[in-house]
C-alpha cells in the first residue's frame, strides 16, 4: 500500500489557525520518531516558528546552520552539510509518521524537498491530493513500528580520509545538495539545454541515478529483499483476558527481534528505494535463506551482526575479519592482509566517546543466487547508519561511481567508507579506498 502526500498546502493566517499548528507541532514532537533527538525538535520548531510568523527569507541553510546549531557565520555548507542531513532525516520521519492511521486526520506538518520552510495540510487536503503531485512513500515495514524509536541522529563533522598501507586512497564523496530550476516555457527551451548543460559541468557531469549505483537493479519488478540483523529469542508474551482485562495470561513465544540502532540505515535505504520506485520486503536475516535470496536482488545491511554479509563477502577483496576472540573486528584488504587499518575495538564499545568506524558499500552479482547484491555493513553501528545516509544520496553514490575505472563493465564494486563517531552521532563518511570489478 502506498500513500500519498502532496507538497502544497493550506495557509494558516488567523490566531487559532496558527495555534492549532503549534499543538499539532507538539504531538508530533512528543512522538519517538522525533522526541529521542535534540536536533530534530530544535529544527522543527524553529523553521515552523519563522513560517507561521512569515519570515520565510530567514529560512535558509546558512541562517539554520548558525541559529540551530551554532555555526560560525562564516562556516561552509559544502563540506559542513548538517542542515542538509537533518532535513533529510525530519522529512522521512514525517513521511512515516502521517502514514500512521492515529495521525492521519488532523493538520499535517510537510517539509517539501528542497526546502527548508515547512508547509501545512488539512485533513481534506491530504485525502483529495493529486497523484501527480504527490511523493508516493510504501507502507512502513513492521519493524519500523512507533514501539522502535529512532535513536541515532547524523552530524555533519567530515572526518579525515586514510587507508591501509599499499591501498588506493580515493577522493572523497560527499554530498552538495542542490536544486535545479523547473523550466516550462516551450519558447525557452534552448536556454534550458544551456543552463541544465552548465549545471551538469558544474556538479561533475553528475550521471542521472538511473545510469550509476542503481542501474543494473533498475531492470527487474521484482520487490528488492532487504535482510537485516535479528536474533531468535524465546521470551514471554502477555496477552489480557477479553472477559476479565485485568487478568493477565502468560504465553512464550519465539521472537525475531531487530536492534533499533539498525532502523536508521534502513530507512535511509527505504527512502532511496523509494525515490528509485523500487518494491521492496523486509526481513530479518535469522528466517532469511538462501531460497529467499535467490528470488530477487538483495540489500543486506549489517556484517558481524548479519551472518549473510559474512558469508557473501568471503570472497571479496575487501572482506569482514576478526580475532579469535571476535574482540577486533577489522575490514582486510585481500591484497595487503598485513594492515589493521580498518579495526573497531569491541572491548571498548562502551568507553570510547569519540572513534573512527568503517564499514564496506558494495554493490555485486553473487554467483550462489545469480541476483545482484547491495551490501551496506560497518564495524559498528556509527558507520552503518552513515553508509545507509550516503548511499540514499544520489550525489554521493554518482561520486563514488566517477571513480571507477576507465572501461568498467559495471558488474562488481566495493568501497570502504570511514566515519568519525562522537557518542551516538555519525559524521558524513569519506570514501578512503575503492576496487572495480
Amino acid at each position: 500500500m502506498q500513500a500519498q502526500i502532496e507538497v502544497g498546502g493550506w495557509v494558516p493566517t488567523t490566531k487559532s489557525d496558527k495555534d492549532a499548528v503549534r499543538e499539532e507541532l507538539e504531538r508530533l514532537l512528543a512522538h519517538p520518531y522525533f522526541s529521542q533527538s535534540k536536533r530534530y525538535p530544535q529544527f522543527l520548531r524553529h523553521v515552523v516558528g519563522h513560517t507561521l510568523a512569515g519570515d520565510d527569507s530567514v529560512v535558509k541553510e546558512r541562517v539554520l546552520g548558525i541559529e540551530i546549531f551554532g555555526r560560525t557565520p562564516d562556516y561552509d555548507t559544502g563540506t559542513d552539510p548538517v542542515v542538509r542531513v537533518t532535513a533529510t532525516e525530519i522529512r522521512k520521519r514525517l513521511i512515516l509518521y502521517y502514514q500512521q492511521p492515529e495521525h492521519q486526520q488532523g493538520i499535517r506538518i510537510i517539509l517539501p524537498a528542497g526546502s527548508y520552510s515547512p508547509r501545512f495540510q488539512l485533513p481534506d487536503e491530504v485525502h483529495d491530493a493529486k497523484p501527480d503531485n504527490a511523493v508516493p512513500i510504501e507502507e512502513p515495514a513492521e519493524a519500523m513500528h512507533e514501539e522502535a524509536p529512532l535513536l541515532l541522529t547524523v552530524a555533519a563533522e567530515e572526518p579525515v580520509a586514510e587507508q591501509p598501507a599499499g591501498a588506493v586512497a580515493e577522493p572523497a564523496a560527499s554530498a552538495t545538495a542542490r536544486r535545479f530550476p523547473h523550466w516550462w516555457m516551450i519558447a525557452a527551451c534552448a536556454l534550458v539545454l544551456l543552463v541544465g548543460a552548465a549545471y551538469a559541468v558544474r556538479r561533475g557531469m553528475q550521471p542521472p541515478p538511473q545510469q550509476g549505483f542503481w542501474a543494473p537493479m533498475m531492470g527487474s519488478t521484482d520487490p528488492v529483499l532487504i535482510c537485516i540483523p535479528d536474533q531468535m529469542n524465546d521470551s514471554q508474551l502477555v496477552l489480557w483476558d477479553a472477559s476479565n482485562p485485568k487478568k493477565p495470561t502468560t504465553v512464550p513465544v519465539r521472537r525475531s527481534e531487530v536492534a533499533m540502532t539498525d532502523l536508521p540505515p534502513l530507512l535511509n535505504i527505504v527512502a532511496a528505494l523509494d525515490q528509485h520506485k523500487r518494491p521492496f520486503h523486509i526481513k530479518g536475516s535469522a528466517v532469511t535463506g538462501l531460497d529467499d535470496l535467490r528470488q530477487s536482488d538483495a540489500i543486506l545491511i549489517g556484517s558481524f551482526n548479519n551472518p549473510w554479509t559474512l558469508r557473501f563477502t568471503q570472497t571479496l577483496r575487501f572482506h569482514f575479519a576478526n580475532d579469535a576472540d571476535v574482540k577486533r573486528l577489522r575490514i582486510e584488504d585481500r591484497e595487503h592482509p598485513e594492515s589493521a587499518a580498518w579495526t573497531r575495538d569491541t572491548s571498548r564499545l562502551y568507553q570510547d566517546t569519540y572513534y573512527e568506524d568503517y564499514s564496506i558499500l558494495a554493490r555485486f552479482l553473487n554467483p550462489d543466487t545469480g541476483r545482484y547484491v547491495v551490501m551496506v555493513a560497518g564495524l559498528g553501528h556509527g558507520a552503518t547508519l552513515a553508509t545507509g545516509a550516503f548511499l540514499a544520496s544520489d550525489e554521493d553514490t554518482a561520486a563514488l561511481m566517477r571513480l571507477a575505472p576507465a572501461g568498467w563493465k559495471g558488474q562488481g564494486m566495493e568501497a570502504v567508507l570511514k566515519t568519525s563517531v562522537a557518542g551516538d552521532e555519525a559524521g558524513a563518511p569519506h570514501v578512503v579506498a575503492t576496487y572495480f570489478w
